[in-house]
This record gives C-alpha cells, structure tokens and sequence, in this order.
C-alpha cells in the first residue's frame, strides 16, 4: 500500500462550534470542505494520517516524529474548556519512518501526548467520521524548502512498504494579511501569493512552488508554508487531480482547502 489520501487544510480554532460561535455562518464554505474530507477518509477506510503543523514542536535542525499511544487535543488556550478529542498514535509506522528517513535527512522521535491546535482543528472534523483514526503528528524544521519536499518524499517511499492505507495532511493557513482591521494587517502581496499558490497547485507545478522566494512568504504571512512543501514532496511521483474544495479569507486569513485526488 502507499499513500492513498492527500489534502491541505486550514487550522483557525473559530472553525469549532464552541469557539467560531457568531462566525459559524462566515466559515460554513470551508467546515463544509473539511466534513468532505472527513467522507472521503471514512470511504477510503484510512488506518494512519501523516499530520504536518507548523505549530507543533519545531526541531531546529531536523523534522520532528511524535511517537506516542494516545494523543489528546483540547482548546482551553482559545476559551473553549469542554472540547476535546481523543486519538491514537501508530507507533509503528512513526518508528518504521524515523528509521528509513534518517538514513538521508536529520529527523528525530520526541514524545508529546497534547496535540497543538493545527492538528487538533482538522483531527475534530475526521475523527468524526473516523474514531479508530490512528495519526503520526509531524514537526517541520529550520531547513530549506528542498529538505521538507525530500522529507515528504521519503515518507512516501516508507508508505509504499506499508500494508496500511496512509493518508498524509498539511494543515496551515495562507496569508495573514489580507485586511489592515486584524492583528497582521494588510499587505499588496497577500492576494498575489495565495493567488499564485492556488494557480501552481492546479497546475500541479509543484516544483515551482519550491521556487517562491522567502521575501514573498514572510511578507505574506504564511502560517506554515514549509509543511505544504512535506505534503507536495510525498505526492510528487504519483498521479493525482488537484481538486480545490474552498478558498476564502475570512478574518484576513486565507483558509485553502485542497484533495489531492490520487
């Protein structure tokens, strides 16, 4: 088996019922694209989620393999203190990776039972679907963009030795500046890096996006890009149709939605 499931989804908090409250309305387009995906997860009877955050333990100079049991991920630092899931982690598949990866990249186990939020938000719309969802939780590192795309191909080599059906997901959210009235402000390349993202996706120029220069990302504000760069490394030698599910910038951010239809 190898990799049969790939998606990018966004990680905002206010896309819970609890938190999002009045906003539920503004965001119903992408809960609607992340309850499609949490379909297509159950369909494909997915045993193991590779999940790739940018807001999990960063490594600095290697990716990072949570290997643990059991996970748990609540939201009490966003005022929501009653939501909380409750997962499993596939042990062997995080160990059987770390062995075959570190051979040609630096990567490291380190154990973390609480998950952060970029992949507590999407895990409670799949584990909806999905409760026996086991996940390997993902660290990206202070390295280039050529390393995690290498990354994200060496999991997928390691995936095809699997007999499990394995899913991998990057979660991040695109521009923070797309409206001067929140935190991050405005910025004329906020619209331009979202709208070349989208546009190289489809066109499954994956590659180019290796070539977008670091001025662009920070000046957009991207929350997590490096992580896109793992998933589009893991699918890179196989076919797929990009499918874009939603794109929407509410709140100033750009919430991007994509299945990697393979």
């Amino acid at each position: 088996m190898s990799i049969v499931f790939a998606a990018n989804v966004p990680h905002s908090p206010v896309l819970l019922p609890a938190i999002g409250k009045e906003h539920d309305k503004l965001f119903s387009r992408t809960i609607k694209s992340l309850e499609k995906l949490a379909e297509r997860i159950k369909y494909l009877d997915i045993d193991t989620l590779f999940i790739i955050s940018p807001h999990a333990p960063k490594l600095t100079n290697a990716f990072g393999l949570n290997l643990n049991k059991n996970f748990v991920g609540q939201f009490k630092q966003f005022g929501d203190l009653v939501t909380k899931i409750e997962c499993r982690g596939d042990i062997e598949l995080a160990y059987q990776s770390k062995e075959y990866v570190e051979t040609l990249l630096p990567v490291q186990i380190y154990s973390e039972i609480e998950l952060d939020h970029g992949i507590s938000v999407p895990l409670f719309f799949f584990l909806a679907k999905k409760s026996d969802l086991k996940i390997v939780p993902l660290s990206i590192a202070e390295l280039d963009l050529k390393n995690h795309f290498h990354f994200g191909n060496l999991l997928r080599k390691k995936a095809d030795l699997s007999s499990k059906k394995v899913g991998i997901i990057s979660s991040l959210n695109l521009s923070h500046r797309h409206d001067e009235t929140f935190p991050a402000g405005y910025h004329p390349l906020a619209k331009k890096f979202d709208n070349l993202v989208k546009q190289e996706l489809k066109k499954k120029n994956l590659k180019s996006l290796l070539e977008l220069s670091p001025e662009m990302i920070d000046a957009a504000q991207c929350c997590g890009y490096p992580a896109l760069l793992v998933l589009l490394g893991t699918i890179s030698e196989i076919n797929f149709q990009t499918e874009i599910l939603n794109y929407e910038t509410s709140l100033g951010v750009g919430h991007l939605t994509v299945d990697f239809v393979i």
